[in-house]
């Protein structure tokens, strides 16, 4: 069976809810290394089949510049650097009250 975007939005929504929970507290590969029973030909083909979908769902160009990721860090620090005065502040008031 190809795995596609159409093949992945017909299955997901077909997958017991006790794989969703199972999956939830352990790694990828280790949930299908549980799975696979250990059967080590299952186990290869079911990661091959979702790192073949992974591969085709990676962006060909990273979705911003190293510009743009700059900038983003920078304006982060400024706001960070922003909620951390007025939580200071904050404190002093509070202190002040008392």
């Amino acid at each position: 069976m190809p795995l596609h975007p159409s093949w992945v939005r017909q299955s997901s929504s077909g997958i017991p809810k006790c794989n969703e929970d199972e999956k939830r507290d352990m790694a990828w590969l280790q949930f299908l290394e549980r799975k696979s029973l250990g059967d080590s030909s299952v186990l290869r083909a079911r990661r091959d089949r979702i790192e073949d979908w992974m591969a085709h769902q990676r962006p060909s160009a990273p979705p911003v510049t190293e510009d743009q990721r700059e900038a983003w860090n920078r304006e982060v620090e400024t706001v960070a650097a922003a909620i951390d005065g007025a939580w200071k502040r904050l404190k002093e008031q509070k202190l002040g009250k008392q």
